[in-house]
């Protein structure tokens, strides 16, 4: 967090299945939130905010079963809340 990384983030998630931290907050980071984090399936933590995001949180998200925080703040993201994440149990 607060590396100064800026620019579209690149779509690695992929190549990183069994990530269970990413804390990507106070960067300046743009564009949409790629797609493939909400794969991570042993994902905990997911702080992305305070970055220059834009777009929606897609409905996908409900799937992180695993994760106990996510914090999106201080983007630029539009539209509602998904009502997928009311299958987060865990989440704080």
């Amino acid at each position: 967090d607060q590396n100064r990384f800026q620019g579209t983030f690149p779509d690695i998630f992929s190549h990183t299945p069994r990530l269970s931290d990413l804390r990507l907050q106070n960067n300046q980071f743009d564009g949409t939130v790629p797609r493939t984090i909400f794969n991570l399936q042993d994902l905990k933590y997911l702080l992305l905010d305070n970055n220059k995001f834009t777009g929606t949180i897609p409905g996908i998200i409900g799937t992180l079963i695993d994760v106990v925080t996510i914090s999106m703040h201080l983007n630029q993201l539009e539209g509602t809340i998904p009502s997928t994440i009311g299958n987060l149990d865990d989440i704080v």
